[in-house]
């Protein structure tokens, strides 16, 4: 397929595992804001955020108030997408699509625009870490979708084809086929 040598290429990657402000995302922006500074000027390629890095963890009630649009038109993400001309990244956030439906996601930022929004599809349903209120019959006024639209997609980019996975999505067997699939039809 390849002929001749295949070059090695090298990623230099930077993790931010950041202590988040519960549902104060501008806190939490400007906390990424310096942190993809201080990647940049270590020569990072790649910056990779925590799930639901821009609005804390375990938001229950306030889901609807700290989702955002990764768009230009988003005065959060404008920042983002401003600092990822020089940079890549993948950033933490709660998505909320046309039809008002709010996911856990993730976002593959590069060259001032959104590569990729991976939705985690499996939500955990005990305890503290309960995501999926609804299969409890809690109504609340906003909760999250489980992602059952989207599984696996890759995106290729000058280190190779990457896949974006959030917390059990890496492991669970039917993500792990469908990365099989994939990989045989590329």
């Amino acid at each position: 397929m390849f002929g001749g040598k295949i070059r090695a290429m090298r990623l230099k990657l930077a993790l931010a595992q950041i202590a988040t402000k519960l549902g104060d995302v501008e806190s939490n922006l400007e906390k990424h804001l310096d942190y993809i500074q201080q990647a940049k000027s270590q020569k990072a390629d790649l910056i990779v955020f925590p799930e639901l890095s821009l609005t804390g963890y375990v938001l229950q009630d306030l889901v609807a108030t700290v989702a955002h649009r990764p768009t230009e038109d988003d005065s959060v993400f404008k920042h983002l997408l401003k600092a990822s001309h020089d940079l890549d990244m993948v950033v933490g956030f709660v998505d909320e699509d046309d039809r008002h439906r709010f996911y856990i996601a993730s976002a593959y930022l590069s060259g001032g625009r959104v590569l990729h929004v991976h939705h985690k599809v499996y939500l955990p349903t005990y305890g503290l870490f309960d995501e999926d209120a609804s299969l409890h019959g809690v109504i609340r006024s906003a909760h999250l979708t489980r992602a059952l639209d989207v599984w696996v997609c890759s995106f290729v980019k000058i280190f190779g084809m990457l896949r974006l996975h959030i917390c059990y999505g890496l492991m669970e067997q039917t993500s792990c086929c469908f990365r099989l699939l994939h990989r045989a039809a590329a």
